[in-house]
Parts: C-alpha cells; sequence; structure tokens
C-alpha cells in the first residue's frame, strides 16, 4: 500500500514521521528523490529524516509505502530463535492476529515541515508571577537535542495537588525558539505542575507478611479512585495519557528490540513527564502474572528463559533507560505486582502464596460466576488498580453495525465483538442473579440464534434491545457495588453515555451514602465516605418505600460525624424498616439520606436497583409510571449526556435536568418551545449544553408482561423494560450463586 504527498521545499527539508511506516523508493516513473530517506518500525517514536540534499526547488513527490503489520510481525517472529507467546496465539476467542507482540504498533499518522541550519535562542516563559529563562544554542537539519534545567526556590511555587486535597495549582508555559535577527521560529505552549509524589511499599508490622501499597503527594497520604476511558482516540497525539504499551503477551528481547524499545521509552517519557497527575511509571499490564501464572504452556516448560527476558526489557532496558529521564516518579516493572522485597538492589517478589494474595502489591480483579451485588467476594486489598464488569452498547449503537441476523445475545457477530470466551453467556448469567426474568425470555435468550429465523424482525429488535440494557444496568449496579466496597474499607468527547458513567459520578462523589446487604441477613449496613480535606457532621434519615401503595416509613434521625479523606460505618437498618414486624414481605425500597452541616443533601443509591428505560421521549416521562429512570436523546445528530441519569423518581419529588451537547453550535429553533414537556427530539431553542427539562414522578405501576410457554410474546418495548425492572425488587431474600 502506498501513499504520496506532495511537498513544497526551499531545498531543505526535514520529514517527521510519526506511525508504524516502511518508506521505499519510488517506482521508475517517478525520479524525483532517487534514494529511501529513511524507514520506520515503531509507531511509539518519533522518526526525522533529512531529505535536504535530495529535495528540489518546487514540487516534490514523497512515496510512502505501507507494508502489512500483520506479515511484518509474522516474519519476524518466525526469524526469532524461540516462540515467545501472547494471548492472541492462546485463545480464539480474542479474534486478533498472532505475533502482535514482535511489532510495536498502533494508528499512524504523519507531519511533514522543514527547518534550516542557525543558532537559535529558546525563551521559557511562566505565567503567575515565576520568572523568565533563556538558553542559546545551535541546530542543524535533522534531529537536535538540549538540554536545559530551569531551577526555582519551593517558595515562589503554588504545589499542585489532588482532587480533594488542595489546589490543582498548574502554570502555563511558553517556549519559543528565537532566531540571531530575533525573529520567532516557533513556539510550543503546555501546563505543567510542581509537586512530590512517592510510592510507599513500606513493610507494615515487622515481622509478619504484608506491606503497604499507597501514594503519597506532597508528604500526605491519599486515598486513590479513578477510572479508565475506553476508547480514546484512535490517534495518539490527541491523547495526553499514556496507554498500555506492553500487556498481555511476553515479547522478544534481542538486540533491534531492546535498542528499539529504549527510543521508544525515551519518546513517551518526554511526551508525558511534564503531567503532574501521572504518580506511577508501570512497564506493563499483567505480563508478569502471564509468566508466573503459565497462561502459556511455553511458560510452563521452561520458565526460566522467560524470566531471564522479564528482567532484560522491563527493568535492565525500560526502568534504566527511563530513570535517566525522570527521577520524580517511582516505576514498577508490572500491573498487577506482588510488592518488592528490596528497592537496592531492585528486587520483585514475583510470586505470592494464597495466603500472601492482597498483602502486597496492587491487585487486578474480575468474578464472572458470583452476583456482583454479593461484596463478600470482592478482594480485601492494599491497592484495586482494576476491576470491571462487561455491558453491551446500547442497542441504537448496535444498530448502525449490525444487520438483523445479529440481534441475539448468541449471535455471531455478537460472540465475536465480545472478545473474552463465554462473555455473552456469563452477562446473561448476571443478569438472571439480578433480575427475574420470565421464563420464555430466559429461554429465549439461551436459544441458538439460528433456530430463530421465524421471529419477527421488530420483535427481534425489541428482544435485543431489552438484553442491551440489562447488561448495562448489572454492569453499572456491579461495578458500583464494588467501588463502594473499596470506599467503605478506606480509612467525555461524543459518545453514548451508559448506565454505568452516572452511577460512577454518584459513587465517586465528594461525600459518598453508600450501603449493602451483608450475606445471610435481613438487615442493611449504611456507610458515609467523606473525601474531602475536612471533618464533616450531620444527620442522616432512612426511609423505607413500599412498592405496591407508594407509602413511605420513616425512620429516626441518626447524627454522624466523618473525619477527612476517611469512611465511616453509621448505622444498619433492621426490620421496623423492612416490614418484618408487621409480617409485611412487600417489595421495599431503602433511602438514606444524609444531611452535612454545610448544606449538602447527599442520598443513598439503593442496593438493589432495578431500572426502568424509558427511551427517547419526555413524554413517557411526565406521566411516568415507574421508578427509576432512564433518558435517552433519540436525536442521533445532538450527541451529548445528561447532567443526571438513571435516578429514582418518585411521587411529588420532581427532579430537574440538564442535557449537554457535546457540539456548543447545535440548537433547536425557538419556534418548538411549547413541545418542551413532550418530545426531546423537539425541545426548544437552547444550545444544547444547558438544556433544561422537568421531570415529575406520578407513582409506580407494575404493568403486567404475559407468559407464553411457545415463545416471547412482548408488550411495547417501554413497558417491556419496565416491566423486567419494577417487578423485581429486593425481598431481602439473600441467594448466592450456584
Amino acid at each position: 500500500m502506498s501513499n504520496d504527498l506532495k511537498i513544497k521545499s526551499e531545498a531543505a527539508g526535514v520529514i517527521r514521521l510519526h506511525g508504524e511506516w516502511h518508506l521505499s523508493s519510488l517506482d521508475k516513473s517517478v525520479q524525483t528523490i532517487a534514494s529511501v530517506p529513511g524507514s520506520t518500525n515503531n509507531q511509539f517514536r518519533r522518526y526525522m529524516f533529512d531529505v535536504s540534499t535530495t529535495l528540489r526547488a518546487g514540487s516534490n513527490l514523497l512515496r510512502i509505502q505501507f507494508e502489512s503489520a500483520v506479515s511484518y510481525a509474522d516474519a519476524k517472529a518466525k526469524e526469532y530463535p524461540y516462540y515467545v507467546p501472547d494471548m492472541f496465539n492462546m485463545s480464539s476467542a480474542q479474534y486478533g492476529f498472532p505475533c502482535r507482540n514482535f511489532i510495536r504498533k498502533e494508528q499512524v499518522s504523519v507531519e511533514v515541515s522543514s527547518v534550516k541550519i542557525q543558532r537559535l535562542s529558546t525563551v521559557f516563559k511562566f505565567d503567575g508571577g515565576l520568572p523568565t529563562s533563556e538558553s542559546t544554542f545551535s541546530v542543524n537539519a535533522g534531529e537536535s537535542t538540549f538540554n536545559h534545567s530551569i531551577f526555582l526556590k519551593k517558595s515562589q511555587v503554588k504545589l499542585w495537588w489532588p482532587r480533594n486535597y488542595g489546589q490543582s495549582t498548574t502554570y502555563t508555559v511558553e517556549v519559543t525558539l528565537v532566531n540571531e535577527s530575533g525573529s520567532k521560529v516557533a513556539s510550543h505552549v503546555f501546563q505543567c505542575g510542581f509537586r512530590t509524589c512517592e510510592l510507599i511499599q513500606d513493610t507494615l508490622v515487622q515481622g509478619k507478611p504484608g506491606s503497604a501499597f499507597k501514594f503519597r503527594v506532597n508528604g500526605m497520604d491519599i486515598f486513590a479512585k479513578g477510572s479508565n476511558w475506553i476508547p480514546g482516540h484512535v490517534f495518539d497525539k490527541q491523547m495526553t495519557t499514556e496507554k498500555k504499551r506492553f500487556a498481555c503477551a511476553l515479547y522478544p528481547t534481542n538486540k533491534e528490540f531492546l535498542d528499539n524499545v529504549k527510543l521508544e521509552v525515551s519518546d513517551q517519557v518526554r511526551r508525558l513527564m511534564i503531567h503532574p497527575c501521572i504518580v506511577l511509571w508501570s512497564g506493563n499490564n499483567e505480563n508478569q502474572e502471564f509468566m508466573v501464572k503459565g497462561w502459556d504452556e511455553a511458560t510452563v516448560r521452561n520458565p526460566y528463559i522467560f524470566a531471564v527476558d522479564y528482567y532484560k526489557l522491563y527493568v535492565e532496558t525500560i526502568m534504566s533507560t527511563l530513570q535517566t529521564l525522570d527521577t520524580s516518579r517511582s516505576f514498577i516493572s508490572t500491573s498487577p505486582s506482588a510488592g518488592l522485597i528490596s528497592t537496592t538492589p531492585y528486587t520483585e517478589r514475583y510470586v505470592l502464596r494464597d495466603d500472601e494474595r492482597g498483602l502486597y502489591g496492587d491487585v487486578h480483579f474480575y468474578d464472572y460466576k458470583h452476583n456482583g451485588l454479593h461484596v463478600e467476594y470482592y478482594p480485601n486489598s492494599r491497592f484495586v488498580s482494576e476491576y470491571g464488569a462487561q455491558s453491551m452498547c446500547s442497542y441504537s449503537s448496535w444498530k448502525t453495525i449490525s444487520s438483523t441476523d445479529d440481534w441475539h445475545p448468541l449471535s455471531k457477530l455478537s460472540v465475536h465483538r465480545n472478545h473474552h470466551g463465554n462473555g455473552q453467556r456469563e452477562m446473561l448469567e448476571q443478569i438472571e442473579y439480578q433480575f427475574q426474568l420470565p421464563n420464555n425470555l430466559s429461554k429465549y435468550y439461551h436459544s441458538d440464534p439460528e433456530s430463530l429465523s421465524n421471529v419477527p424482525v421488530q420483535q427481534r429488535g425489541n428482544l435485543f434491545d431489552v438484553f442491551c440494557y440489562l447488561t448495562q444496568c448489572v454492569q453499572a449496579r456491579s461495578i458500583t457495588a464494588q467501588t463502594e466496597h473499596y470506599g467503605q474499607a478506606s480509612n467525555m468527547e461524543a459518545s453514548r453515555w451508559k448506565p454505568l458513567h452516572y452511577y460512577m459520578k454518584h459513587s465517586f462523589a465528594d461525600i459518598l451514602v453508600s450501603g449493602y446487604q451483608p450475606a445471610g441477613s435481613r438487615t442493611f449496613n449504611v456507610h458515609i465516605s467523606n473525601d474531602r480535606y475536612a471533618a464533616i457532621e450531620g444527620f442522616m434519615i432512612v426511609r423505607s418505600y413500599k412498592i405496591d401503595d407508594n407509602q413511605f416509613e420513616t425512620g429516626s434521625s441518626i447524627p454522624f460525624s466523618v473525619d477527612g479523606h476517611s469512611s465511616k460505618y453509621i448505622s444498619q437498618v433492621k426490620s421496623d424498616l423492612l416490614g418484618d414486624g408487621s409480617g409485611d414481605n412487600s417489595p421495599r425500597l431503602l433511602f438514606a439520606t444524609a444531611t452535612v452541616v454545610t448544606g449538602d443533601r447527599l442520598a443513598l443509591m439503593n442496593s438493589q436497583w432495578r431500572e426502568d428505560h424509558l427511551p427517547g421521549a419526555t413524554e413517557s416521562l411526565s406521566h411516568s409510571d415507574h421508578g427509576i429512570v432512564w433518558l435517552e436523546w433519540s436525536e442521533s445528530k445532538m450527541e451529548g449526556y445528561f447532567e443526571e441519569n438513571a435516578f429514582w423518581l418518585l411521587p411529588q419529588e420532581p427532579k430537574r435536568v440538564i442535557y449537554y451537547g457535546w457540539d456548543n453550535d447545535l440548537t433547536i429553533t425557538p419556534s418548538q418551545t411549547d413541545a418542551m414537556d413532550w418530545s426531546m427530539t423537539r425541545l426548544p431553542g437552547f444550545i444544547l449544553t444547558q438544556l433544561v427539562m422537568d421531570v415529575r414522578g406520578q407513582g409506580l405501576q407494575q404493568p403486567r408482561m404475559p407468559e407464553d410457554s411457545e415463545g416471547p410474546q412482548l408488550m411495547d418495548i417501554a413497558d417491556a423494560k419496565a416491566y423486567l425492572t419494577a417487578t423485581n425488587y429486593p425481598t431481602y431474600d439473600y441467594k448466592h450463586a450456584p
């Protein structure tokens, strides 16, 4: 594959390339450039090729030829003296290309620019009253590197702090290149911050197993929380955060590969090290676990050769290169890690006994077997750096890339895009753990999709829409339960948001009321977590809501106080609010509302959410029959997100919701103002970044869904989703997964 670029030049130039490019000489019909200026073999590096001796005045034609990444990686793997495994070699469920660990690539971008030989001065200008610094140097055509250090007194700068620990102060820096005549040649503006950071892995109790794994910023220990965002952007230059360059595979360690990695590390560290929010460098994702746990038979047959390779790549190459560039951050060779035995010499633990798991390093945890709401299965570890649960995308997104044959949980496309063995069935199991599906609907979802060709297209779409929605409900509930479990232990770009986004926004609130039902218990424990610096105090009231007759029962006021950056158990809800005393076992919801003396009012997302999906119209919202509201904006050209969504809407408790559009220029005509209460697609003429609607609840009802032994007969899609959610409230009969 070739790509031609036309270049205007004044007889001197430099070509800068970013990406997995292989350049070859032009064919015989084009003789503008007679030689090959260079080639690339690493998408994560920056390349510059001097073509000043071959460019001619006027137009020039440069041909860039792409080699197949699959063929290139396969050829490199065959040249290597022994087999080096990766996940795509191991599992057909990944649906990927093998030998990906032999090529350093992802996506591509290209730049072309020109540079002349001259003497330059560089000027560093800070805002915030910091002093200007200047240095002079000579630069030749091609790539030139120089180092210039700037020293500031601590008293001159305001420190950067993580959120809730102080101000995240950053300074704007402008670096300008000026030639001998005083003219600006180029400039670059970026943000930087000043802070110290450490990863603390000290022994907790001398003579006993276990060490810390926590971050200390500016001398203060912090409780870390956050999430990753997939996907960000297919082009690296549009992103500011590092992605996993080495993941779920073992890699070659010949000299060619290691030399290439050294340059890659240098480029990436220089690109990213200005960001104060990056507090740790990690060499890889799960590669040590890959080797130690024997994910591939080759690592079991000969573990020593891969242990040597591992140390060469991540310690002798990556860590050593990184520490020549950045000494302000700690380094771990892998995540999850087993902790350190010694820092001098650098010695990792590698292997943990069963009774040591969670006592050292950080943990990745996924549980596809148990109900995601059962928090007793979640680990009590030093630091849980990765966890999650999968879900489908929205049905409206799925329709754009699929045909009607693909509208089934077990269709070929559904299974193919999952990339996790048995992943579709595991999502079905989680749905059945947390919701009571009608028998015929469950049978339909577990059926061979090839046998369902007689099901009408509209009905297939409705059924698959229900499935997609319920997977998102399960994902949101499970990850929220796990996140709040860890919090209780402590002392977006254009896309469609899922319920999980809103649940996590709630769970990451500065002050959080959370709770869970202990295993085998008819009680409910309530905690309050305070991520602010200062202590808080106030009072909490728990209400019990009876689904059948829309009635509240209110408990007594409970005073509380919680120190800064800590979590505290507040109260246990017992039988008086669960109906046990009167023998009333009707479905109930629990709401705990905490009022802080500063005036904040915080509500608990009750432990057993049952969601209600009302796609695309506020008409249904204004006359809501159900408790949980899920808002969807049905106009695909007006993508955005709601300020709040997936929330409980109760009688006489209206909510006011704002819709934020990704594009500030999108508007709706003012003539549609009178339609505001009725249709999302016809809301009035506001810029979509500030679109307000009122939502009112009118009580809860439970629509009926008929059981049909001959096949699923669904009512209207909104009512079907409402049935599946509104009729499945908790009964407090605790059941473990088989």
